[in-house]
């Protein structure tokens, strides 16, 4: 996937979400996502932070809510 993006000289972002069970991904997974991808196109927002604290930015365990991907892109492409 890597190669066919930097190939195509496509602009991406790897973003790994804050999920309601507040699971982190492991450091072995982050780390070859920034070795594959640049540490530039990895953001990680998973496991316990400001999102996943507040219950209040999920409508359910499985989608949080517009506000919080707005967020999340907002810090992503500084607004």
């Amino acid at each position: 996937i890597a190669q066919i993006l930097k190939k195509h000289k496509t602009n991406y972002k790897i973003i790994l979400l804050p999920m309601f069970d507040q699971n982190k991904y492991s450091k072995s997974d982050i780390h070859f996502l920034q070795k594959t991808f640049g540490n530039q196109n990895v953001f990680d927002f998973s496991g316990i932070n400001s999102y996943t604290n507040n219950i209040g930015n999920y409508y359910e365990p499985g989608h949080f809510r517009d506000i919080v991907g707005k967020q999340i892109l907002d810090s992503i492409y500084q607004k």
